[in-house]
C-alpha cells in the first residue's frame, strides 16, 4: 500500500513539472528567407503608462551565415519608449546545420499616446561554397559572400492614461488662466513698510558684521612674534651700521648699547630693566635670581663700565669698545630662549634705537 502511494505521488508531481505557461503573444509574427528564420514577439499592444511590456526577438540561422541584430532602441520614437532590460541566451545548436539564438526584451512606455515599434532591420552574410569550418575572419569563404536584408513589420502600440479608482482615464487638464488671490490672503498694505525697514536694518547689520569679521580676522592674522634675543640682536646690527664710534659719537653708542641690553632683559626676563639705575637692577636681578653667577658678574662689569662712559666722561680705547660689543652679544646668546616670544606687530615692543639717536641730537643742537 506504501509503495502504491508513493509512486501516485511521483507521477503526480511528474505531471506538474512536466507543464509549462505558454506566452500569449499580442503580435506573433515569422520571417523568412532561404537558410534563416526571424520571429518577432510582442505580448501587449495596449497598456496603461504605469505598465510594461515584453518583446521577444528569435533567430533560426544556417551554421554558415553570419546575421547582424539592430539594437532595438534606435528604432524608438522620441520620448516614446525605454527598455528596462534586455537579456540574449547564448547561441545554441538545433539540428545538425543551424543554429538559435533569442533575445528577451522588457520594455516601458515613456508618455501616453499611440506609438508604434519602428520594424527591424535585420541583415545576413551568407558564405559560399565551402561550409561554416571555411569562413573567414569577414564571414566569406575564400571572399564569396551573399549579403541579405531582413525586415519586420512594424508594432503598434497604444498607451493609455492610468485609470482612476472608479475606472475612467485619468488625463491631465488644461493649464487654467491665472487667478487672483482673495483679499483675505493678501498682506495688508500697511504691513509692507515695516516689513521693507525690518529686513534692509536685518540686510545692514549682517554687512557690518561681515565686515567686522573680516577685519578682525585680518588683523589677527598679521600678528608678528619674536623672541627677545632676536629683537636684541637686530636692534644691535642697526647700532653697528650707524658707526656712531667713527663718528666720535662713543657716548651715545655706550647709551644705546646699554638700553638695548636693558631691553633685552626686561622682555627675556620681565625686569623692569630700563626705568632702573645700575645698582638698583643689580639687585633686582640678584632677588629674582633669574640669572647664574657667571651671567651676573658679567652683567655687573658690563653696566659699570657703561656708566663710566656715560656719566664720568671716560674715554674707553678702541679695544674696551670692542670688547664691550663682544660682551652684549656673548651675554644675549648665553641667555636666549628659542620658546618664550614677543609681540612685535606695527612696532610693538620694539627697541626705541632711533628715539635715543633724535633725543641725542635735539640736544646737541640746544
Amino acid at each position: 500500500m506504501l509503495v502504491l502511494l508513493v509512486l501516485v505521488w511521483s507521477l503526480g508531481g511528474c505531471g506538474e513539472s512536466g507543464e509549462t505557461e505558454e506566452q500569449s503573444w499580442a503580435f506573433d509574427r515569422e520571417y523568412q528567407r532561404e537558410g534563416l528564420t526571424v520571429r518577432w514577439r510582442v505580448d501587449r499592444q495596449e497598456l496603461h503608462i504605469a505598465e510594461t511590456f515584453k518583446a521577444q526577438l528569435e533567430i533560426v540561422a544556417d551554421t554558415d551565415m553570419r546575421v547582424e541584430v539592430p539594437d532595438l532602441a534606435d528604432g524608438f520614437e522620441e520620448y516614446s519608449f525605454h527598455i528596462i532590460s534586455q537579456q540574449q541566451e547564448p547561441q545554441r545548436l538545433i539540428g545538425a546545420d543551424q543554429t538559435v539564438r533569442r533575445i528577451d526584451y522588457e520594455i516601458e512606455p515613456v508618455t501616453v499616446g499611440s506609438h508604434e515599434l519602428a520594424p527591424l532591420h535585420i541583415t545576413y552574410t551568407i558564405a559560399l561554397g565551402q561550409g561554416a569550418e571555411a569562413l573567414g575572419e569577414n564571414g566569406a569563404a575564400g571572399g564569396q559572400e551573399v549579403v541579405g536584408d531582413l525586415f519586420t513589420d512594424a508594432v503598434a502600440i497604444e498607451v493609455l492614461p492610468y485609470p482612476t479608482e472608479e475606472g475612467e482615464q485619468l488625463d491631465l487638464a488644461d493649464v487654467k488662466d491665472v487667478v487672483a488671490l482673495p483679499e483675505e490672503a493678501m498682506v495688508p498694505n500697511w504691513l509692507l513698510i515695516p516689513a521693507i525697514v525690518l529686513g534692509l536694518l536685518l540686510l545692514v547689520v549682517l554687512v557690518l558684521w561681515l565686515v567686522y569679521r573680516h577685519t578682525h580676522r585680518a588683523r589677527v592674522a598679521k600678528r608678528v612674534y619674536k623672541t627677545a634675543h632676536e629683537v636684541a640682536l637686530e636692534a644691535l646690527r642697526q647700532l653697528e651700521q650707524m658707526d656712531l664710534v667713527a663718528g666720535g659719537r662713543v657716548k651715545l653708542y655706550y647709551e644705546c648699547i646699554s638700553g638695548i641690553l636693558r631691553y633685552y632683559i626686561e622682555h627675556r626676563f620681565g625686569l623692569r630693566a630700563p626705568e632702573s639705575t645700575t645698582e638698583e637692577f643689580l639687585q633686582l636681578a640678584n632677588e629674582a635670581k633669574v640669572l647664574s653667577g657667571e651671567n651676573r658678574e658679567m652683567l655687573s662689569e658690563f653696566l659699570r663700565h657703561c656708566d663710566l662712559v656715560k656719566f664720568a666722561c671716560y674715554a674707553p680705547t678702541p679695544k674696551q669698545i670692542d670688547e664691550t660689543r663682544a660682551v652684549t652679544n656673548d651675554f644675549i646668546n648665553a641667555t636666549r630662549d628659542s620658546v618664550q616670544q614677543i609681540e612685535v606687530t606695527a612696532g610693538k615692543n620694539a627697541i626705541p634705537l632711533a628715539a635715543w639717536i633724535a633725543a641725542d641730537e635735539q640736544g646737541g643742537n640746544e
